[in-house]
């Protein structure tokens, strides 16, 4: 484990910024006619400038401009794409938060000629930062595909332009994948889709208001990410693409609630983005149960650190949450943020400027505590350099914060002939940083899982970095040149029962790793080769 040097990054934010006061004064002198939208476009460069100024001094990777040249997160770039206009009749969205109720009422949108691109939205806001970061990596936010066709359904869509709904996505994931292609042209290697459509559908009442206007409600997740993959299929080469769920996020309030259990295995297995931003600072963002489906290669951006409120979380409950994740996908493929943005629109949430820049500053310090200092402790365990005759104990799957010293003292070196599994599993040595060329200890045995034991015996590491999708760590036993294929296995679903084939011998599936019957092995990389029902 280490840091990133691609998106997304271990510390990482989702994007927009609390307005500066001068800003919103600004844009409402531009409205009323005080000033000139020349005037306008030069307050807002300096607001920007000092917004990517912050970001970098607080050590952020990943650098917006704060979505300060937008009203709303997404309806600005929307009503820009060519074939779709504004309608006469708002659309009314009710946000909930501790106190009540509040409404929402943007102008709406109508889908009234043939959907295409006829210039790079955002192209030149996108520039600007491109021009102005000195050590940060540009991203841009922009609304996923599928809110063209969420907010307004069918009825939004002229059906003398569209009689085929299959014409009306075509068109849409064609225009999309011409902004892609655009915003590569102009140097964009970091693009986020924001998505709410595929967390507000894990709420029953707002499948149950698809079903109302009578589409199909189970389903309608496997059109949006479809739609995703349309919009991404030419994306240039070494351009990251990450998506961001949200359930709403307007002045301190959200619209839909409930886990990602019912879009989970579509979206993690078959949306082709590198990342996913997910919200986790609450109760109703559900568990972290659904990360089981993580394939290899993708990372998922924990949304622990609210933006709704100004209370700064503790350093020792975001380990601990992180630690709760990790039972679920590799350690190695999960990194931090905020839940959302501070201010989706003009208005921003509940907190100051102050409080949002403590919060930003506390996700880049527990990052750099969690993954940043994980790799030197581990270089001490090179054949060589690791004290004579004894293995690290695994207790359970919290050792990968626990061995280093970052959730507590637990864990601790222990004489070989004391070491042991759980759950009928062998014990292991645990995963180890290794470089090209390095000796690594083998861990020999009789097959059984029983008595494994570290012989002696090495092979280098250039062995296990050969194989396709491997890493630089290894559980067990390193993948020889001729197992090379089990390197890209993916995690395999146990039944809580059934017995699986692993790189450590036969083992039960009880779930006891993790809580009540879950499934999922996720205990070690390579651990779970094959499922059989006993």
């Amino acid at each position: 484990m280490s840091a990133r040097t691609t998106p997304p990054f271990r510390a990482d934010h989702v994007g927009s910024l609390l307005r500066p006061p001068a800003l919103k004064q600004a844009r409402e002198d531009a409205a009323r006619g005080a000033i000139t939208l020349g005037d306008l476009r030069a307050a807002e460069d300096d607001a920007i400038r000092d917004a990517i100024k912050m970001q970098e001094d607080i050590g952020l990777r990943s650098v917006t401009d704060g979505e300060f040249r937008r009203a709303s997160w997404h309806m600005d770039f929307i009503y820009e794409i060519a074939g779709v206009q504004k309608a006469g009749q708002a659309m009314k969205s009710v946000f909930h938060n501790e106190g009540g109720d509040i409404e929402f009422t943007p102008s709406g949108i109508r889908v009234t000629g043939k959907l295409g691109m006829d210039h790079t939205i955002f192209g030149s806001a996108f520039e600007f930062v491109r021009d102005n970061v000195t050590s940060g990596t540009p991203k841009l936010t922009i609304p996923a595909p599928s809110l063209v066709h969420y907010r307004g359904g069918p009825a939004a869509i002229d059906q003398g332009v569209y009689p085929d709904i299959d014409e009306f996505w075509a068109d849409l994931g064609a225009a999309y994948a011409d902004e892609v292609r655009r915003l590569g042209d102009i140097g964009c290697t970091y693009l986020q889709l924001d998505d709410t459509s595929l967390a507000y559908l894990n709420d029953p009442a707002q499948r149950a208001e698809f079903a109302r206007r009578g589409e199909d409600a189970e389903h309608q997740h496997e059109t949006y990410i479809r739609s995703i993959n349309r919009a991404l299929r030419d994306r240039p080469e070494g351009m990251s693409v990450t998506t961001h769920l949200c359930r709403g996020n307007f002045r301190s309030s959200w619209v839909a609630q409930g886990g990602y259990e019912f879009v989970a295995d579509a979206l993690f297995n078959e949306l082709n983005v590198d990342g996913f931003f997910m919200e986790f600072d609450d109760e109703r963002s559900g568990g972290f149960a659904p990360l089981r489906f993580v394939p290899p290669g993708k990372y998922v951006v924990l949304g622990l650190v609210t933006s709704k409120k100004g209370e700064l979380e503790a350093k020792d409950d975001l380990k601990r949450r992180i630690e709760e994740a990790s039972k679920f996908v590799n350690i190695d493929q999960l990194c931090l943020s905020p839940q959302c943005g501070f201010s989706s629109t003009l208005d921003g949430n509940s907190l100051s400027r102050e409080q949002q820049v403590a919060k930003l500053r506390l996700v880049v310090e527990v990052a750099g505590e969690v993954w940043g200092t994980l790799s030197s402790p581990l270089r001490r365990l090179r054949r060589g350099n690791a004290p004579s005759g004894i293995v690290l104990r695994l207790a359970d799957r919290g050792l990968l914060g626990r061995m280093r010293g970052i959730w507590g003292a637990r864990g601790a070196w222990e004489p070989e002939g004391e070491q042991d599994g759980e759950d009928g599993e062998a014990g292991c040595p645990p995963e180890r940083d290794v470089e090209p060329g390095d000796q690594v200890p083998v861990v020999r045995g009789d097959g059984t899982g029983q008595d494994d034991r570290e012989d002696g015996g090495a092979e280098r590491a250039a062995d296990l970095l050969g194989c396709p999708g491997a890493t630089s760590r290894w559980s067990c036993r390193p993948p020889s040149p001729a197992s090379c294929q089990a390197a890209a296995l993916p995690r395999r679903t146990c039944a809580p029962g059934s017995s699986a084939t692993s790189r450590c011998g036969p083992t039960r599936s009880t779930g006891a790793r993790m809580s009540a019957a879950r499934s999922t092995w996720t205990r070690f990389p390579l651990t779970c080769c094959r499922c059989r029902s006993t």
